[in-house]
């Protein structure tokens, strides 16, 4: 097919017609036939060759739709000559890349449920290098190992193709088929995978019409608040940019739904700005800002804006103290933070919110003090003796008891 004068001759077109015409028999090995297409396609001088190029691997996407688009994204993410042309061919097939991208999401899910039921695996390795993993994708045999799902080991380039797809406006256009896809594997992917599909809708939002893109945000953003106490500072870092950016993007009647969906934000937001990571306790104050736009809140944004850190946590409880006992519940899991910096931060807060409602209390103490307690032996200096006084400070008469739906909260912190 790269041979203008063979080519004119109709040889190699009569061949290919006898294929397509009969492809149960003539294209039965897709990985290599496919590759065999891709590797051609550079010397095909023609547009006509072009044409036979793509019409063959139209059906095999038919046939073998996961193999088909990995080894598109495999060929496209490497940037050779025929770049331009493959990430076109594959955004004229938004279903096809949608359909194997919830079916991705849906055996993740399924390994999920396995692994929760089985107990913590160790992990394989990663490559060296993504040149490194390309090269042992190319001799894969199983590119379709579950119900025309991609396996693990190959879906990377299908996330890292997505990104790049992400880029133009086919897959803006068509988002709606991608999205409960990507919020899938928002839920229960891997930290990359995570950041990869971030990725790819922080691209598709900032091309789409703003009464589209509202829409979206405010249903992206309770998928976000769990990725703020991820790991990877990386995935931290990204999503809470990502909220303050989402926050900007709201528009008629969404922003009344945002508002009720950001007061869940304000908490963990508060914690992270104490992120052993600049970088993560910067995008939290950023966002923490944006939020305080958004809600109309002067007084917050002038504390963000002065930088008078020690006053948010005050602030949080006089703008609404019916949300306290929303609060401890949001604050319990921080207690135990890997990081010192943010167990300090919650002791500090549930102190707070202590403190406040002393008048309020009815019930026994014991609950929040068992709650505290471990945390007065914590390696940490400043954790532990902030814990100690703020326990010191519950067992004061001057203290009454707490409601029984805080004990029944605080019971859950630790074992």
């Amino acid at each position: 097919m790269g041979d203008a004068s063979i080519l004119d001759q109709q040889v190699p077109s009569s061949l290919l017609d006898v294929a397509l015409e009969d492809p149960d028999v003539w294209l039965t090995d897709a990985p290599k036939i496919v590759s065999s297409i891709l590797e051609s396609l550079p010397y095909c001088s023609t547009q006509a060759a072009w044409e036979r190029a793509e019409s063959l691997l139209r059906l095999m996407t038919n046939l073998y739709p996961t193999t088909v688009v990995i080894l598109l994204c495999k060929a496209a993410l490497q940037g050779d000559s025929t770049a331009p042309e493959l990430w076109e061919l594959m955004s004229s097939m938004p279903e096809t890349l949608a359909k194997i991208l919830e079916g991705f999401a849906n055996l993740l899910c399924t390994q999920c449920f396995r692994c929760s039921a089985e107990g913590p695996r160790t992990q394989p390795m990663a490559s060296s290098s993504r040149k490194a993993e390309w090269e042992e994708l190319a001799d894969e045999p199983d590119l379709e190992s579950h119900q025309g799902c991609p396996n693990v080991r190959t879906a990377r380039l299908l996330l890292e193709g997505l990104v790049g797809l992400s880029q133009r406006v086919e897959m803006a256009r068509n988002i709606e088929l991608f999205l409960p896809g990507m919020m899938k594997v928002l839920q229960v992917g891997s930290e990359d995978a995570k950041m990869k599909i971030l990725l790819a809708l922080q691209n598709v939002l900032r091309q789409l019409k703003k009464s589209k893109a509202s829409f979206i945000a405010v249903q992206l953003v309770g998928r976000l608040l769990p990725l703020f106490d991820s790991e990877c500072s990386e995935l931290r870092e990204l999503s809470i940019r990502m909220l303050a950016e989402l926050l900007q993007l709201v528009v008629g009647r969404d922003e009344k739904r945002m508002r009720k969906e950001v007061w869940r934000a304000l908490v963990p937001l508060l914690f992270r700005m104490s992120d052993q990571v600049p970088s993560v306790a910067k995008a939290s104050r950023e966002a923490l800002l944006a939020a305080a736009e958004l809600l109309k809140w002067k007084t917050l944004k002038h504390l963000l804006q002065r930088e008078r850190l020690w006053e948010l946590g005050a602030c949080l409880l006089q703008k609404s103290r019916s949300r306290a006992e929303d609060f401890i519940h949001q604050s319990l899991p921080y207690l135990q933070d890997p990081q010192a910096n943010v167990r300090l931060a919650a002791v500090r807060f549930i102190g707070l919110i202590t403190r406040r409602l002393r008048e309020q209390t009815t019930d026994s103490q014991a609950d929040i003090l068992s709650a505290l307690q471990p945390l007065e032996n914590d390696w940490d200096i400043s954790v532990s003796s902030l814990a100690a006084r703020t326990t010191s400070l519950l067992r004061s008469p001057c203290v009454q008891q707490r409601p029984r739906g805080l004990l029944r909260a605080l019971r859950c912190c630790w074992p």
